[in-house]
């Protein structure tokens, strides 16, 4: 771990294999990094671990901290991303891909956690609950980088593809609905939804009637 103010080095993590990603959480204090199928936060100046291994049943690409400090994302090739309780390492939410993940980001306030599935586009989620906010970003190819701009109402993509770089309007996520309310509005108002895996689907005319109805009831359509 370096100063970045002066070059010098205040920290070190000693792993047991080849490391492929870690990240720092926002105020510097803590790195989230790993090998194989697990990743662990550590202390970024005494280089002990803080909490415990976050496992996958596939290799782990990548690792981010919540701005807030309080969770930690992991997604790899075994489709999935996985939002992770810290320092308790508690499981919050497990976000199923069709395929693997290759990379992930959080919004700057912490609360959607886009992510980036192979040759499938980006899909966002809500970092608390884990609920998928509307369809899927269709970025031309596999997602290789994902940034959002400092409000969070837009996001940038850069897929592997030509490479294709694409910039998407997000203002909706500034609205004060809840998650929830969000996605079902969006599959209402498009006629279509998300599946298990993140894949979409069409409704047919009688579901989009009957989810019209539960959502002006305030029930929750099925």
């Amino acid at each position: 771990v370096w100063d970045a103010a002066n070059g010098r080095p205040f920290g070190s993590v000693t792993l047991g294999g080849a490391v492929n990603y870690a990240a720092a959480s926002s105020d510097g204090r803590f790195i989230v990094t790993g090998t194989g199928f697990e990743a662990r936060a550590y202390d970024a100046v005494t280089g002990r671990p803080v909490g415990p291994s976050l496992s996958h049943t596939g290799q782990i690409l990548g690792a981010a901290f919540n701005p807030d400090g309080r969770s930690v994302a992991t997604w790899g090739l075994d489709k999935t991303a996985r939002i992770w309780e810290f320092p308790s390492g508690r499981l919050r939410a497990t976000l199923v891909h069709r395929f693997g993940v290759a990379t992930a980001v959080f919004s700057p306030d912490g609360a959607v956690l886009v992510t980036g599935m192979y040759a499938m586009g980006a899909s966002l989620w809500d970092a608390r609950t884990g609920w998928p906010l509307g369809p899927r970003l269709p970025t031309g190819g596999t997602p290789v980088a994902l940034q959002f701009s400092p409000d969070g109402r837009r996001l940038t993509t850069v897929s592997d593809v030509f490479p294709q770089v694409r910039a998407w309007n997000l203002d909706w996520l500034a609205s004060r609905e809840t998650p929830p309310e969000v996605a079902d509005r969006v599959a209402a108002v498009k006629a279509i939804r998300l599946d298990a895996e993140g894949a979409l689907e069409e409704l047919t005319a009688d579901e989009w009637q009957r989810r019209l109805i539960a959502l002006r009831s305030g029930a929750s359509a099925r």
